[in-house]
């Protein structure tokens, strides 16, 4: 089963380091293409990239798996933080 499937169930259990890091590794070229492809910095889009995933760990309690894919609920924090 891919993470795609899979994801955190965080619903039922707090997400442990090794499963963010499996969704940081798959997520982290889309993030950074977004805020690359707004901006047209590196630097900034990886800063922005760095707070957008801080901010994903930190609020990893309010992800509602029965709501949205994580994906969904990633690109929404990383709206905000642009």
């Amino acid at each position: 089963m891919s993470t795609r499937t899979k994801l955190w169930p965080w619903s039922a259990a707090p997400a442990s380091a090794v499963d963010f890091e499996t969704l940081y590794r798959e997520q982290l070229p889309r993030v950074y293409n977004f805020f690359r492809y707004r901006f047209g910095d590196d630097a900034l889009a990886e800063d922005l990239t760095a707070t957008t995933f801080e901010k994903a760990w930190q609020k990893r309690e309010r992800y509602r798996r029965d709501l949205a894919a994580f994906s969904t609920w990633l690109f929404t924090i990383a709206r905000r933080v642009a």
